[in-house]
């Protein structure tokens, strides 16, 4: 037994010794001719990957006297024995992979670290790293950040680094104000658009549009965030939005944040712009709370329904965005809604 352990190693240090060789050569080309011939190789990669393998060898060699101790590296482990399992935060399956960093995005962490094992390029990872920011739940919190790919052969490690628009105790705060005020004005016998007024008329009435101070805050909070409409001195488009999504869905209704370019005339250049659409008795419609919460000349507060529950072509007369990747909204909602001057 203890013969063919010792061949099995001898054997890996040869083919080990071998590669390293092969790479030495590839180093010992000038500069012009090695990027001729590796142009989408980087010298520094070479280099790299070369002393991993004599570090490789060095631990097979202090195995072979026993001492241990000291860690193979990942390059040495079988896929088998610890590669598998993304529970140990190694995936295969870029699908569960998405869904890890997804999820951790939602819950705020600032800095996640995956590892991933398959044939998947690094242009691809970043793909799918860049995918999971802009989910419509992580978007609700995430503000920025920087994503990293390290690779070895199929071994490659990802990590995000990420900016948050609230911390994971606004958050908390946010849902759980949202859980009691459901408790309490939502019954269930309420039907889908009586829930959609409720949620629209608390939110107007409760926020004044702010853009807060020169660092976008609002009493401390983003003005971005919902925290500013709820415990701050209110909020933007974005805040609005992100508000009624969680409230329509804490409700039972469904709901998704819409974004696309405003134009509230014909002499405007457009902007950036947030709002929802709701689906009402399995029909979808858009709704656009911060154009219902007017900014006035006078400074009176209005609680107006010109964008409640409104179709694909009345939305359109005010802003564009890309259709094909919404519901379509057929129809307006029939209602005899008239607006509030100093929403009383």
């Amino acid at each position: 037994m203890k013969i063919l352990r010792r061949l099995i190693i001898f054997i890996l240090i040869i083919s080990l010794l071998f590669f390293n060789d092969i790479l030495q050569s590839i180093l010992s080309m000038e500069l012009e001719g090695f990027n001729n011939i590796f142009p989408r190789v980087h010298r520094e990669d070479v280099i790299e990957i070369s002393s991993k393998y004599k570090e490789q060898v060095k631990n097979l060699l202090a195995i072979e006297k026993g001492e241990t101790s000291i860690e193979v590296p990942l390059a040495t482990i079988s896929k088998e024995d610890s590669l598998s399992l993304p529970e140990d935060g190694v995936f295969e399956d870029p699908n569960l992979l998405k869904e890890y960093l997804v999820e951790q995005l939602i819950n705020l962490e600032e800095v996640i670290v995956v590892r991933y094992y398959g044939d998947l390029t690094m242009e691809d990872l970043m793909e799918i790293g860049r995918s999971a920011t802009e989910d419509s739940q992580v978007l609700e919190g995430y503000k920025g950040g920087n994503i990293h790919i390290e690779a070895l052969e199929k071994n490659k490690t990802m990590t995000i680094e990420s900016n948050f628009k609230m911390t994971k105790e606004e958050k908390a705060q946010i849902n759980e104000f949202i859980r009691l005020w459901v408790a309490q004005n939502i019954s269930q016998e309420m039907g889908d658009e009586e829930k959609v007024k409720s949620i629209h008329d608390f939110i107007i009435l409760q926020n004044q549009y702010n853009e807060g101070d020169e660092n976008h805050q609002s009493a401390g909070y983003s003005v971005y965030s919902p925290g500013s409409i709820l415990f701050g001195e209110g909020g933007v488009c974005e805040a609005y939005a992100y508000l009624f999504y969680k409230m329509a869905l804490a409700t039972g209704l469904e709901a998704i944040v819409v974004r696309g370019i405003a134009q509230p005339d014909s002499e405007s250049s457009g902007f950036n712009h947030a709002w929802n659409m709701v689906k009402v008795d399995n029909i979808w419609y858009y709704i656009d709370l911060t154009w219902d919460d007017p900014v006035t000349k006078d400074g009176r507060d209005v609680l107006r329904y010109d964008y409640y529950l409104k179709s694909n072509e009345y939305m359109s007369t005010t802003r564009t965005w890309n259709k094909e990747e919404y519901p379509p909204a057929p129809y307006d909602y029939p209602h005899n809604y008239i607006q509030k001057i100093d929403k009383s």
